[in-house]
């Protein structure tokens, strides 16, 4: 009689039981919810470096392909009176402008230049600017701009430049990304930096 009245008490113990069992505790609560933050903080910069990093990726293959334009440009010109086309930057150094080299004087060989109709700029993504653009020319001067001429599309520093010349472009976002692009006629390499090792005495 009695373990029949006690019974239902005994049950009722080892449901409760059972219901703290499958329950979390707040300490548990408390360490997970914390090694989620720990987790985030560490994630989110990577994952925004990464990103960045191809962000910057995608600004250096524009700028490849806007240089490559000028030189197709020059070797099929859309203005008859083009000798030439050239690279350069706004003085923000923020946007490529892309202008027609024509000869305003045959007999000097003056050039005059001219920013094409259509597409004539590349405007970089926000953070990102050329921090060098320049060819190497005769006597060592380095004018920051990049000329090809018809019809083969010599990269050159005047028309009556007698050799290919190579330039140099820089692009940069912030002080942690950089790319480094050299054109030698027309065809452009990403220059990777040598790292520099110091002597210990």
């Amino acid at each position: 009689m009695i373990r029949r009245l006690l019974r239902p008490a005994v049950l009722l113990a080892t449901t409760s039981q059972n219901k703290m069992r499958k329950s979390f505790t707040l300490i548990e609560i408390i360490i997970t919810v914390a090694v989620m933050i720990i987790l985030l903080a560490v994630g989110f910069p990577l994952i925004g470096s990464i990103s960045g990093q191809e962000g910057f990726s995608s600004e250096v293959d524009r700028v490849k392909t806007f240089i490559e334009r000028a030189k197709n440009l020059a070797q099929n010109p859309e203005n008859k009176d083009a000798v030439g086309y050239q690279i350069e930057t706004n003085s923000s150094k923020n946007v490529i402008i892309l202008k027609r080299i024509t000869v305003s004087n045959p007999l000097t060989g003056l050039e005059t230049t001219s920013e094409i109709e259509q597409n004539g700029t590349l405007q970089l993504a926000k953070g990102v600017k050329v921090s060098t653009l320049k060819t190497v020319c005769v006597g060592g001067s380095e004018p920051p701009v990049i000329k090809f001429y018809t019809s083969s599309g010599e990269q050159k520093c005047s028309k009556s430049d007698v050799s290919v010349r190579t330039s140099t472009v820089v692009l940069a976002k912030g002080s942690k990304m950089s790319e480094t692009l050299r054109i030698i006629n027309g065809y452009i390499s990403v220059v990777t930096p040598t790292p520099t090792s110091s002597s210990t005495p």
